[in-house]
This record gives structure tokens, sequence and C-alpha cells, in this order.
């Protein structure tokens, strides 16, 4: 009774134009999107018409059918949109979209833009093999250890075929490969070694010297220099260390607990010239410390932060399988809670 009323007020086949009028519209079947595209999902209709989410011949046959169809659809509402603003007939067909690739598995983060799926097809055109697909920076970091980069790109690979041949992932494998890797982060760190800190470079000139990484130049060469070596003008490379400091009252602990006293003194003066009363990290030259690791910075490492800043795309594939283990203070970690 109600059809004609609805087609025309609430759920109309065009949209108004401008979407921002239209504040409570929702996108149905749609998997992520950004501004020059959108990814749907056929999900729902192989489970109606399969009974299950599994990789069958005939779930294929269902995705593939409906994206065809909506492939089809997008055709038809391009012609409407032509004919609206008046495109002759003959061109109706010449604004066109195509579906760019297809992914039988495709698996979200809990952030935006970070996702990662198997590859299948691209414009019609079938792969030999399926191929990787990984979104965000945070799961294809530049800065991290390729070792660490190259295992988390393995495991987003292992959730893929799992999926692809109908099987569930063991959890207790995942938390495995974390643990081991949270182990060697921990022993690293403790003995003095610099080979799971990030990485970068100082450059010569940045546009105000007086805030930027230039600084940690002057505080090595005038702090740390006199005891451990001097490190000579930038560009040189350096490594980060994130240091357990919050407030002042943790950095006078830091002074307080120093053997090297004189150290201490130079690393008050030097935040007193500078009128800082806290350094929440410190970028030290890699010519000079790899190897050879302050006593001094060791003792006020954030081993929790590095680890995590380190390991951050395991505890996001984590979480796409539904675990949350990390908060917001990184105050828990697997082996917190996990031992093989």
């Amino acid at each position: 009774h109600f059809r004609d009323f609805i087609r025309a007020f609430w759920v109309i086949p065009m949209l108004g134009h401008s979407v921002a009028q239209l504040p409570s519209i929702m996108r149905r079947c749609v998997l992520a999107s950004d501004t020059d595209s959108t990814i749907f999902s056929t999900q729902w209709w192989v489970k109606w018409f399969t009974g299950s989410y599994m990789r069958t011949r005939s779930a294929d046959g269902v995705w593939f059918t409906m994206t065809y169809l909506a492939t089809q659809g997008i055709i038809h509402v391009l012609a409407k949109l032509s004919a609206n603003v008046g495109v002759e007939v003959k061109n109706l067909f010449r604004l066109a979209m195509k579906n760019e690739f297809a992914f039988p598995q495709f698996v979200l983060t809990p952030r935006a833009k970070h996702y990662f799926a198997s590859r299948c097809a691209r414009e019609g055109d079938y792969y030999a093999e399926y191929d990787m697909e990984i979104k965000g920076v945070a799961l294809r970091p530049s800065k991290k250890p390729p070792e660490i980069v190259k295992r988390a790109h393995a495991l987003m690979k292992e959730i893929i075929e799992a999926a692809n041949s109908n099987q569930k992932m063991e959890l207790s494998y995942v938390y495995g490969v974390i643990y081991g890797y949270e182990q060697a982060i921990r022993k690293s760190v403790e003995n003095g070694e610099s080979t799971f800190f990030e990485t970068g470079q100082i450059r010569e000139l940045y546009k105000n010297m007086d805030s930027s990484p230039y600084v940690h130049y002057h505080l090595w060469n005038e702090v740390f220099g006199p005891k451990y070596g001097n490190t000579p003008q930038p560009p040189y490379s350096f490594i980060k260390v994130p240091l357990e400091i919050a407030n002042v009252t943790e950095m006078k602990q830091w002074y307080e607990n120093m053997e090297d006293q004189a150290l201490a003194d130079r690393l008050k003066m030097f935040m007193f010239k500078r009128e800082k009363d806290k350094i929440s990290s410190l970028l030290l030259p890699s010519s000079v410390v790899v190897g050879n690791m302050p006593i001094e910075i060791l003792s006020a490492v954030n081993l929790r932060k590095l680890t995590y800043q380190l390991l951050e795309s395991f505890y996001i594939l984590l979480e796409c399988l539904g675990v949350y283990v990390v908060d917001e203070k990184h105050m828990r970690l697997v082996s917190d809670f996990y031992r093989p």
C-alpha cells in the first residue's frame, strides 16, 4: 500500500544532488570505501544461497554472479545520471566505471584505511596465483626491522590461506609468534643491543632548528659525548629510543638514579638551557651507540612502548581475529598472560 510513497521519498533510485543533505543515509553491503572507490561484500548472498561462508564452487558462482549484476547496475545508474543532465542518447554509456579487483578474502582492521586481502582478479583478468593486497602504514612500516615486517606479512598470508581452505586459525600459534618476538626484544634491550630500535636520519638543515631532531645532535655531544664519544656533524643515521619518562617527577628520578652524576649534571644543564623539564625519547647516533648503548639510557628505556611500536602490526592482526590485547598505555602484552 505504501510502496509508491516509500520509493518516492525514502528509498529513491537516484541520490540527491548533495550527499550532505542526507545525514541519515546508509550504504548497504559496503565493506570499505575511500574518496575514489567503494569495496562491497557479497558474503550475505553467499550465506543465503549456500548456507555458509565456506569457499566452494557454488559459493564462488554466487559472488561472481552478484558482482556481475552490481556492475550492470552501476552502468544503468550512470546512464540515468547522464540522461538527467541532458546527454544525447547515443552517448548515454560514455560515462563508465568498472570494478577493479576481486578479493576472495578481505580482512578489515579496527583502523581506517588499514586492511589486507587476497586478490584473484583485476579488471576481469584472473591471476594464476592469488596476490596479496596490504594497505595501511601500520601494516607496511618502513622503519621497522625487515625481519619483523616480513614475518607479519607471512602471518597475514597464513590467515588468508586458512580462510580460503575453510580452516580455523589456532590462536595459540599466533600467540606463540608474538611471544617469541616480545622475548627477543626484551633480551636484546637488556643486553644493550640496538637491533630492534627504530631508525632514521638527522638532516643538516631544518626550517626550525631549535625544535627539530637536530637538537639531539647537540644533546649527544654535550651530555653523552664526553663519556661515550662525540658524533660528527649531521647528516647521520640515528636509532630512536623511547624513554619511560612521563612527567617531571620521573625525570628527576632518572637524574638521581644515574651512577655517573657528572653526566646527570650535564643533562640537567642541557635541559635547563633549553627550558625543558622532561624528555620522552632520544635520537642516538647509530655509529656510536651500536653495540655500546649507554647504561644511563638503558635504565630509562620504555620497554613496553618499544615492544608495542615494533610489533604493532601483530597486535592489529590479533584484533582482526577478535582478540584485543594492548591497552592505550601499552601496559598489557601477550607475554603477560601467555606462555608456550
